[in-house]
């Protein structure tokens, strides 16, 4: 069973994954874990990674998951995929997938898994990719050998706590009212706010807690051409107002509109020397 599983997920191009039983996931979605609680028994978590080797040029800071395609667009064909060899291979048992809005909570199932462990900044990072993933989970009712292990911790250095630009990064997280990547992605900012948007110099989200973790520092990059093919080199205001609605459309700090990220150029490059 472990190696089908494991041959499914190979094929397409996953190679960080693990199974954790239902019953030992922790609520996410309320509505629909009270939906699969005594009905799905396996939850297959797995790891997506996103960070490319590519370089931009433009000068921007902006966090490395908004400058490629849409990860939930990504995960719709993967899924049918999956789920079709899942069915295949294993006939008689239901298989559904979530990204997001899974049932259960994915960090807390890809710690129980083994695939990496929890950073102080409330990012699961794991051993190959650091914490440039995305997580993705199936939901089955077939039974799955119990192979959790303890939930293990990042090594708590505190240089993620100092590199936080709003520090934000709290005994038990991050306060996300806080957090830059939160600010940023306002429809309407405060003064205050905006003059730290200006000074961040970063467009959309922020990645400094991520880059200044040593677990990161040897994190392998992905050549996936979903990833590097929508990568955005040279962002400006002028590029952005020239993509199509839907060209737009595929990038995700799309669901703000282009005004937010519009706004926020303008005020980093009027805080520009």
């Amino acid at each position: 069973m472990q190696e089908a599983v494991k041959e499914i997920f190979s094929s397409n191009g996953i190679d960080l994954f693990g199974a954790v039983p239902f019953e030992k996931c922790i609520p996410a979605n309320g509505r629909l874990y009270e939906k699969y609680a005594g009905v799905m028994k396996t939850v297959l978590i797995f790891a997506i990674p996103y960070k490319t080797a590519l370089v931009p040029e433009d000068g921007y800071k902006m966090s490395a998951y908004a400058r490629v395609y849409d990860y939930h667009k990504k995960f719709v064909p993967l899924f049918e995929k999956l789920n079709a060899r899942f069915k295949e291979r294993f006939p008689g048992y239901a298989f559904e997938g979530y990204v997001d809005h899974s049932p259960v909570n994915e960090k807390h199932a890809s710690l129980l898994a083994g695939m990496g462990v929890a950073g102080r900044n409330s990012l699961l990072i794991t051993r190959k990719y650091g914490s440039f993933v995305f997580l993705g989970s199936v939901m089955t009712d077939m039974p799955f050998p119990d192979e959790t292990s303890e939930i293990k911790t990042c090594i708590d250095c505190g240089r993620c706590i100092a590199a936080c630009p709003a520090h934000a990064i709290r005994e038990r997280g991050i306060d996300p009212d806080a957090c830059l990547s939160g600010i940023n992605q306002k429809k309407k900012v405060s003064p205050e706010e905006a003059e730290f948007i200006a000074k961040s110099g970063y467009v959309w989200g922020c990645d400094e807690c991520q880059n200044a973790c040593p677990l990161n520092a040897g994190a392998l990059t992905t050549d996936d051409g979903y990833f590097t093919e929508g990568f955005i080199k040279n962002l400006s205001a002028e590029w952005l107002s020239g993509l199509s609605d839907e060209e737009f459309a595929r990038y995700p700090f799309s669901w703000r509109k282009r005004e937010v990220i519009m706004r926020n150029i303008a005020l980093i490059d009027e805080h520009r020397p």
